[in-house]
């Protein structure tokens, strides 16, 4: 499978790349979070932020740049995290962007505060964040229901945003699906695309994205659209639904676009 080819331009911490996006009058990017790892920022006096964009202007942070640079004027963004409700480790958390021919995928390390970022081709970014997700196995079962997640994941809300249809919920029989009790869901993750600058910091629960779940002593399973069940997960299946997520949005960045 391709993973996106990935060329490493480098890694920052989130606290220098907090610091950096607040000079700048931004929120960090979602997912990226400081944690417990890292200390709270503080406000940095006039003196030591001028020293601090040089550091990012001509100094080490340069490298980041274009990375930076790209997420602002991006026309595609990608969202990932992974919450580990029942395993004792931190979220993972993965951001993608792409302008033109270039993509970029950028992920925080799980046991510290630091942002590992990768350039790649800006048709690649499916299958990176597939890989960068480290899977477990497919799940066993063809297909399996969550009972208390019915109606958790709600479809695009009407005239918040013209591109997006309503996910109609169309119920499966019972005897079709194998029914998991939420207490074994080891892991949950969304994963969102958009074609516009995010609204706020966070999933934009309005907009369509996609969800999957890790079942203890199972496998990985992936809802499907109307999230009335979901079915096992690959690595290849992963990077092709992410694909189709950032492919809708590319039809609508061209229609508003005025080019089809």
């Amino acid at each position: 499978m391709n993973n996106g080819n990935r060329d490493v331009i480098g890694s920052i911490t989130v606290m220098d790349l907090a610091a950096i996006c607040e000079l700048e009058g931004r929120e960090l990017p979602y997912p990226f979070a400081l944690t417990e790892h890292s200390a709270a920022i503080v406000q940095p006096e006039s003196s030591v932020a001028t020293t601090f964009l040089d550091r990012f202007n001509t100094g080490e942070f340069r490298t980041f740049g274009p990375w930076m640079s790209a997420y602002v004027d991006a026309d595609i963004w990608v969202e990932c995290r992974v919450h580990y409700g029942q395993e004792e480790r931190p979220d993972a958390r993965i951001m993608a962007c792409r302008v033109g021919d270039t993509g970029f995928v950028a992920t925080q390390r799980p046991e510290a505060d630091v942002v590992d970022v990768y350039e790649l081709s800006a048709y690649g970014l499916g299958p990176a964040i597939a890989d960068l997700v480290e899977l477990s196995n497919p799940g066993s079962r063809n297909r399996i229901a969550i009972p208390e997640y019915v109606g958790y994941f709600t479809g695009p809300a009407t005239g918040l945003e013209d591109d997006y249809a309503m996910s109609v919920q169309i119920p499966v029989a019972v005897s079709a699906v194998r029914r998991v009790p939420s207490a074994d869901v080891a892991a949950l993750a969304t994963v969102q695309s958009h074609c516009r600058p995010a609204r706020a910091w966070g999933v934009d629960w309005d907009s369509k994205f996609l969800v999957w779940v890790r079942i203890t002593g199972d496998g990985d399973y992936v809802y499907d659209a109307d999230f009335n069940y979901a079915e096992p997960l690959s690595q290849v299946k992963l990077g092709g639904r992410i694909d189709g997520l950032i492919a809708e949005d590319v039809n609508r960045l061209r229609r508003r676009r005025g080019l089809g």
